[in-house]
């Protein structure tokens, strides 16, 4: 059952996000035991991208409930998930021994797992205390290896970062860190490893996790970076991993900034705020202005885009109408599920989504079929999912195209006005590299490079 659960995580990624990208890939050793860990911002989308995107087949460890909840529990068994058994959730956590064991024999076996050392998913601006359970898989399994001269065993931290987590077509990016190998440290008459060498493991995996995720004190930190990284980097940047690696640089500089003058960031801050809240009012996002006027060349070739996606148009629009209501039923039904907790949000919207799309496009065939006959039926039915898709393509270039143009717009309009937001933004700019320029070591700011990405979509 593994292969098309793999092949539906793939499809929720391509679908429920505009872009997806795996940065540091080749760090993931190809045959020897691997224990991937990761951060945990987004409850069950987050182990979605590692069944999707891992170089290699890997089996989790899950909190039990799982394993009893309908359909749910189906695709974890099907996944070769590992039951992990918590006080909080009324479980006994002796049984948790059954499955470090079967864990660490898969490891011994040369294969892989994965699992979120901080316990649960939350929306924490910083990782959590990180569970010791992964420490005392690992060491085993390594102390198993060891014995029977197999490879050597690591871990791979693997940081999920998330534009806007909750938000149906937001962006994503999966960062492999550099792998921490695990020798054997030995094991107690219960099977267990030392306690100095599983605080140990567990601290240098956190430190690992540190390198692959942004952190922060206050969620109000990470949103301020994310502000100025968007106006700082360079117009029509779409590389995720380099995004990641400014708001890292801009993260460290701002711990130290703060303490020594708060008035300076605060200043920047307001700029900041400004020229956003200009942009938003025409309708353009940070990256839609660009550095240079467009050129006429330019906007016709935006023109003529347009017109080609006009060809769409009428299959968009019934797709539009005809999700319409689902649509509305998935965003609904996701935020009474998720209530306050936005680490939740995402799995309620792919779970409700998967609900309701499909009871539409069987809706739509019955009547059909039932008016029309068979054949017309048949039709709908596959034909109700193009339309959902030509709506969302359409939905996308529109508005692309519509950004273009109203720069363009105002380039040929309103030029004082368009050279006026071009010099904040440069000003902007200015004061960021200034501030950077203060802060010793590599927390100056930002660079020039950024490390290599995949994009696994678009």
């Amino acid at each position: 059952m593994r292969r098309p659960l793999v092949g539906l995580a793939r499809l929720i990624l391509r679908l429920f996000f505009e872009r997806v990208e795996v940065l540091g890939e080749g760090r993931v050793p190809a045959h020897a035991p691997v224990v991937f860990a990761l951060n945990h911002p987004s409850a069950l989308v987050d182990p979605t991208f590692i069944l999707a995107l891992a170089p290699r087949p890997v089996s989790f460890l899950a909190k039990e409930p799982l394993f009893r909840m309908p359909v749910i529990g189906a695709m974890v068994r099907g996944a070769g998930c590992l039951p992990l058994y918590r006080p909080k959730d009324g479980a006994d956590p002796a049984k948790n021994r059954a499955t470090f064991e079967r864990a660490r024999a898969l490891l011994a076996g040369g294969g892989a797992i994965a699992l979120f050392p901080e316990g649960t998913s939350h929306d924490d601006p910083r990782l959590r205390d990180l569970k010791t359970g992964l420490a005392r898989i690992a060491l085993g399994a390594a102390e198993a290896l060891a014995a029977s001269g197999g490879p050597p065993l690591a871990i791979v931290p693997a940081g999920l970062t998330y534009s806007d987590k909750g938000r149906f077509r937001s962006q994503a990016l999966l960062c492999y860190g550099q792998p921490i190998p695990v020798a054997a440290a030995g094991l107690d008459a219960q099977g267990e490893p030392p306690r100095d060498a599983v605080r140990a493991l567990t601290g240098r995996v956190a430190a690992g996790l540190e390198e692959v995720t942004l952190q922060a004190e206050r969620r109000e930190t990470l949103d301020a970076i994310a502000w100025a990284e968007r106006i700082y980097a360079e117009e029509g940047t779409t590389d995720l991993a380099r995004h990641f690696d400014l708001r890292r640089r801009f993260i460290e500089g701002y711990a130290t900034l703060r303490a020594r003058d708060p008035g300076a960031l605060l200043e920047i801050a307001e700029k900041v705020l400004s020229y956003e809240g200009q942009l938003a009012a025409l309708g353009l996002g940070p990256t839609d202005l660009p550095d240079a006027p467009p050129s006429w060349p330019a906007a016709l070739g935006g023109v003529g885009r347009a017109l080609l996606a006009l060809a769409a148009a009428p299959l968009a629009a019934v797709g539009a109408l005809l999700h319409l209501p689902a649509y509305r039923l998935v965003g609904a039904a996701a935020s009474r599920i998720a209530g306050p907790e936005v680490d939740v949000l995402a799995t309620a919207k792919v779970f409700a989504a998967m609900a309701f799309y499909p009871a539409t496009w069987i809706a739509a065939a019955a009547l059909a079929g039932a008016r029309f006959g068979l054949a017309a039926g048949l039709a709908v039915l596959a034909a109700a999912p193009l339309s959902a898709l030509a709506a969302l393509v359409l939905r996308e270039r529109s508005r692309a195209l519509r950004g273009g143009l109203v720069a363009f717009g105002l380039a040929i309009f309103r030029r004082p006005y368009y050279e006026r937001l071009l010099a904040e933004r440069r000003a902007i700019r200015e004061a960021i590299l200034a501030l950077a320029a203060r802060v010793p070591g590599d927390a100056a700011g930002p660079t020039q490079s950024a490390p290599a990405a995949s994009a696994v979509s678009r």
